[in-house]
């Protein structure tokens, strides 16, 4: 080819590269303005002081909207939502003083009924993790102060709640499933209580009024009541809408615990704010179900905590490896789709160099992507969201690669949810890099590396608990103290490097975040569900791996060897962060082993505790790997010797 076609063919691509770099600057620029107008509008909520008054704006504008849809198909329009709220709420006034409502059970229209009654009679709503123990429950009735107690079913009342009426002698028990009711008085059938009611009702939350306890995880302790006032609950919704698209055609999945500030804001605030339709996945939906319930509603968005994301890439890496088996040709088209995918969601990769991509990009979406997505009910989501823990880098690029690129979240009980968030246009950020702090608020990172909070969105307090209140929430300033540890990078993504409580101060004085070098082991070793790096005050680092829940087979000796080489290489930044050993348990972790808190966030505290022998170990043995038990160590060794 002679030079000048040369020349001019690097000039048309080069001016290709340039139009494309441009084009996707001014798409930023332009979503950026676009935060900036809609904060300053209040986040296009309607002009409503508290939700329930929103909730009454949306029956009333559109009543025969559908709003919710049970598990079962069961369809509640915006006007029965309204409606039966409003049905709940007058039982409750009908009991005199204001009070708590609770809620112990797995999501539903009747959970939510009773949630924005108690918020309509002025009475306060917590939720309780259905995995959690009778006395974890009693300490949230107590502290909240509850009134009436709504719980599954009758059995869920005669084992778990058996003491509760001799505990608790005035709480009122409502049951959703109400079989045998009358061999279980004073309990109420969930349909008899609402009939108990008077014919007026007058709403009179304001927005100063508390409308949330959201109980903290209690990975150090006693979960502490946390205080959401009205006000809180709608600058949050503001905040998140004036970053993320939200409107009457969103679909929402709800089936994280409700008592969680996750799934209360988006489930049920947010869809209330913005109109969106919210579909019920059933009971099992964690152990399972969850795929069917997605493919029957096919959301356009979807929160999905790292637990979820890992399931689902696992079982995606499954189906590929059969169908590759099957067939060559699919294997070369799976295995080139994931190289363009990876590239094109790869936060170096040059914009002159995703114009190149952009041909076999678009003929994968047809071969490969859609497909994938489709057979996951996720091919109308323009929104994937991940949070609440860290997530792998690996299971992280593995989704990219297949064109999910998940957007990362950062916030908590405290704040009343997010504090940063990934936009639609944040896919190709770092790894690792939950998002830019929301507008309307302002992120400071402290002398000691802490990420500081200051908006309308932070709690009024713990109640009960003034020294704990003012130690998180500066009294003057109104500033939260998040307790994370974090940087804010030249783009200005949040990135979270640790928790502060959480630092190794090692023997030779040298501070470690362990956070950080946990997930990259975790995502190194195969077949590991968990790993805890141990080292304060000793003179090295050290690390306990837990099996994965879904493995017969431990992590074997010479993976973890390999796993250590690679991180003590390429990722230890230090050599006081290098690991030195690891010791590998014989269960794994789990919420009723007392190493997880319901929100799957690991007890760090209560794990060296309960592992002390095994701590020990750690730093008796010359071992480079170490087993547990003898039968862990027989199954090891069987799995090493496998071809």
């Amino acid at each position: 080819m002679p030079s000048s076609r040369l020349k001019t063919t690097a000039a048309v691509w080069g001016g290709v590269g340039l139009a494309a770099i441009t084009i996707r600057a001014l798409k930023r620029w332009r979503n950026r303005k676009r935060e900036e107008r809609i904060a300053k509008q209040g986040g296009r909520l309607p002009d409503c002081p508290t939700v329930v008054h929103a909730l009454a704006k949306r029956a009333t504008e559109t009543p025969d909207a559908v709003a919710l849809v049970a598990c079962d198909g069961t369809q509640y329009t915006w006007a029965q939502y309204d409606n039966e709220s409003s049905a709940f709420a007058r039982s409750l006034i009908e009991l005199g003083e204001k009070q708590g409502v609770a809620v112990h059970a797995f999501n539903e229209p009747r959970w939510f009924f009773a949630a924005l009654g108690a918020l309509k009679a002025g009475w306060t709503v917590s939720g309780i993790y259905t995995t959690n123990t009778y006395e974890q429950a009693a300490h949230i009735i107590r502290t909240s102060g509850v009134r009436v107690l709504v719980l599954e079913s009758t059995k869920q009342l005669s084992t778990t709640y058996k003491s509760v009426f001799n505990d608790f002698p005035g709480l009122k028990v409502v049951l959703l499933d109400a079989t045998q009711t009358s061999k279980v008085r004073p309990a109420l059938a969930y349909d008899s209580f609402v009939r108990r009611g008077g014919a007026r009702l007058s709403i009179t939350a304001s927005s100063s009024d508390v409308a949330s306890l959201v109980y903290t995880s209690g990975t150090t302790g006693n979960p502490k009541a946390v205080e959401l006032t009205h006000n809180s609950v709608r600058e949050v919704c503001a905040m998140m809408h004036a970053r993320i698209p939200l409107d009457e055609r969103t679909r929402l999945v709800s089936y994280l615990p409700l008592s969680h500030i996750a799934a209360m804001g988006i489930d049920v605030y947010s869809a209330i704010y913005c109109g969106a339709q919210v579909h019920f996945a059933d009971a099992m939906a964690l152990k399972g179900s969850l795929k069917n319930t997605l493919l029957q509603c096919r959301p356009t968005l979807f929160f999905g905590v790292p637990r979820v994301w890992e399931k689902m890439a696992a079982a995606m890496q499954s189906k590929a490896k059969e169908a590759y088996a099957a067939s060559k040709a699919k294997k070369a088209i799976g295995t080139a789709a994931k190289k363009v995918g990876g590239l094109w969601w790869h936060e170096h990769t040059p914009e002159i160099f995703r114009v190149v991509l952009a041909a076999p990009f678009g003929l994968f979406k047809i071969l490969a992507y859609k497909k994938v997505r489709k057979a996951c009910g996720l091919d109308r989501c323009t929104l994937l969201y991940t949070g609440a823990a860290p997530l792998s880098e690996a299971t992280q690029r593995y989704l990219r690669s297949l064109d999910m690129p998940l957007l990362e979240v950062f916030g908590m009980s405290e704040s009343c949810g997010a504090i940063a968030v990934c936009g639609p246009l944040d896919g190709a950020r770092p790894v690792g890099a939950c998002g830019r702090p929301l507008p309307r608020g302002e992120v400071e990172i402290g002398g000691d590396g802490e990420v500081l909070w200051r908006g309308g969105n932070v709690m009024r307090g713990y109640r009960g608990l003034r020294k704990a209140t003012d130690e998180a929430v500066d009294p003057s300033s109104r500033q939260l103290h998040t307790g994370d540890l974090g940087e804010i990078d030249g783009d200005g993504y949040l990135r979270i490097t640790g928790r502060k409580k959480d630092l190794i101060i090692t023997a030779g004085g040298e501070n470690v975040a362990p956070t950080p070098i946990e997930n990259v082991l975790c995502s190194l070793i195969p077949r590991c569900g968990h790993v805890v790096l141990i080292g304060d005050r000793k003179k090295y680092l050290a690390a306990l791996v837990a099996p994965s829940d879904d493995t017969t087979k431990p992590p074997s000796a010479d993976d973890i060897s390999a796993a250590l080489e690679t991180y003590n290489k390429s990722h230890a930044k230090s050599r006081a962060q290098t690991v030195q050993k690891c010791r590998v348990l014989d269960r794994c972790f789990s919420v009723d082993g007392g190493e997880l808190t319901p929100t799957m966030k690991v007890k760090r505290a209560a794990v060296i505790k309960t592992y002390s022998e095994d701590v020990d170990a750690l730093y008796a043995t010359s071992s480079l790997v170490s087993y547990s038990t003898e039968n862990i160590l027989d199954v090891a060794a069987a799995a090493r010797a496998a071809p």
